[in-house]
């Protein structure tokens, strides 16, 4: 069962694409919910976090940013990343921004325990076409193989499906992150093409593959998998 903890925060831009369905009225708060996924916001902005089972989806802080510099820098995870490089200062930067960026929606994963392990997040939300582009990553590495992505994916699938009301959801991911793309089509992604020999590693040209998932294969897979 999804449950939502709910806090102030500074008047965002970024989170009126949210198309808010709680609303504080006096002392009264008044909550809609759309399957198994749910929107906050009050006032100027919202402070939302999504618990599942086994993942839960925060706001980005300061105090993540040493981590993320780690992971970024770590070869094992930057292979399977567009960026390959980051300073600290670099991310204390864009974590201090990134409330002000109207078309990206971002959360950090914890584990039901409280570690900190990725972040994830929609980007490039395009109001105008309705779609968006899907980022993933897990960046502790005793966490992989462990259904944490698949279920933190699932969560920003349905928010960004039945709360953004997004038409299409699509990502990029290289061709030997043969996992990630097996998770992504038991997920429910279809490949759609791809960038021939498109990204650099270890001094070898491969390709990229291109997916993406629509509102109606999001709503048949709920019908399948029996989601209320």
């Amino acid at each position: 069962m999804t449950s939502v903890l709910l806090g102030l925060l500074r008047p965002s831009r970024a989170w009126m694409l949210a198309r808010a369905v709680v609303f504080y009225e006096g002392m009264n708060m008044r909550t809609q919910r759309t399957s198994n996924c749910f929107l906050l916001a009050m006032g100027y902005t919202v402070f939302m976090i999504i618990k599942e089972k086994n993942v839960i989806l925060r706001p980005i802080t300061l105090g993540d940013a040493e981590r993320f510099v780690l992971w970024f820098n770590d070869p094992e995870v930057n292979k399977f990343l567009h960026r390959r490089s980051m300073t600290l200062e670099q991310e204390r930067e864009w974590i201090k921004a990134s409330p002000e960026k109207r078309q990206e929606v971002n959360f950090a994963i914890d584990t039901s325990g409280g570690v900190h392990i990725g972040s994830v997040g929609l980007r490039n939300i395009d109001e105008v076409y309705h779609y968006a582009d899907f980022g993933i990553m897990i960046g502790d590495k005793n966490y992989w193989n462990k259904g944490l992505g698949s279920e933190a994916t699932n969560l920003m699938l349905c928010y960004g499906f039945e709360q953004l009301h997004l038409h299409r959801i699509e990502l990029d991911v290289y061709e030997y992150n043969e996992r990630a793309i097996k998770v992504y089509e038991r997920i429910g992604f279809i490949k759609e093409g791809v960038k021939r020999e498109h990204v650099l590693w270890d001094g070898k040209f491969y390709d990229t593959i291109l997916m993406g998932m629509l509102a109606s294969e999001w709503e048949n897979k709920k019908t399948r998998k029996g989601f209320s």
